[in-house]
């Protein structure tokens, strides 16, 4: 228990992408988003990656001594392999442990995933609300059987709850960087020095074949307001001197006029910092016009 809030911890652990010696230098947005909730509310979060500790496995079993339940995020590919890796080492030395997943995965398979030993309930879907009730739930030893998005086994059985409901993520907390340690998530490339990974939507409304967005999110879209944005860029200025965001969006050009209000209000603060890695179908981008292109660039898009 922690002795600052009285109440038990939640540990969150991120699998490594793309094999064990190859670090990924960003900060693991998914993780920090479903924990957003509830570090308002309280709660002691420890959010754990190969990037932020040197032994992660050896931080995740300390911290599971007094924890609510150990959640795992997984894309398809080598995030479930070591997820599986960690979630047997915890379950052996924590059996009554829930042991949670969450993420791309879990979502787009949660039949095949539900059935691994290592894996106790899921988090399908947009996962804030969720899974901080499921948490909730776990800390009051309550029912988890009517809480939208979640799975789960019972009696040699699985269950799937009802996909919960999407909400626009305004709604939510700002993104909880305090939860981990910035320095080490930072990164470079050619237009800065101290690039910090963001995202200001969720979802797309495309279906794509290339692409599972659509299986995650029910093709809905929604997206940051221009000025929460701006707040956030100006916050990684003054707090962590950032010169650089990597916008991971899936979609950051949907709306034409969020943008222009965002790229105006980054040139009416005067920020002095660039913004890359920005993602958006060509075709509706082709009809912008030179004045829209310019004014992006001035507020430093590249």
């Amino acid at each position: 228990m922690d002795s600052n809030t009285g109440k038990n911890k939640v540990v969150l652990f991120e699998p490594v992408y793309w094999g064990a010696h190859r670090k990924v230098q960003r900060a693991p947005l998914s993780l920090m988003a479903v924990a957003s909730l509830l570090d308002k509310e309280g709660y002691p979060i420890r959010i754990i990656s190969q990037t932020l500790y040197d032994d992660p496995d050896k931080q995740a079993l300390y911290d599971c001594k007094d924890a609510i339940c150990f959640g795992i995020t997984s894309l398809t590919g080598y995030q479930i392999e070591d997820g599986l890796r960690i979630a047997k080492i915890i379950k052996e030395a924590y059996p009554q442990l829930p042991i949670v997943w969450g993420g791309w995965h879990p979502t787009i398979e949660p039949e095949t995933t539900i059935m691994s030993p290592f894996v106790d309930i899921l988090v399908r879907g947009q996962g804030e609300r969720s899974f901080t009730t499921l948490v909730h739930a776990l800390e009051e030893s309550k029912p988890i059987t009517d809480i939208p998005g979640v799975s789960y086994k019972k009696d040699g059985q699985t269950f799937h709850n009802p996909v919960a409901k999407f909400e626009d993520i305004n709604n939510y907390p700002p993104m909880p960087y305090h939860l981990i340690d910035v320095e080490k998530v930072l990164s470079n490339d050619e237009f800065g020095n101290r690039v910090i990974n963001y995202i200001s939507s969720y979802g797309c409304p495309n279906s794509c074949g290339f692409c599972s967005e659509w299986a995650l999110s029910g093709r809905k879209w929604c997206g940051l307001t221009s000025q929460r944005m701006a707040d956030d860029f100006e916050n990684f200025i003054n707090k962590y001197r950032v010169d650089c965001v990597a916008v991971n969006d899936n979609q950051f050009f949907l709306q034409q006029n969020r943008v222009r209000e965002f790229c105006e209000e980054l040139i009416k603060r005067n920020l002095d910092i660039k913004w890359d890695n920005v993602a958006g179908n060509i075709r509706p981008l082709l009809k912008w016009d030179d004045e829209m292109w310019e004014l992006m660039y001035r507020a430093g898009c590249r």
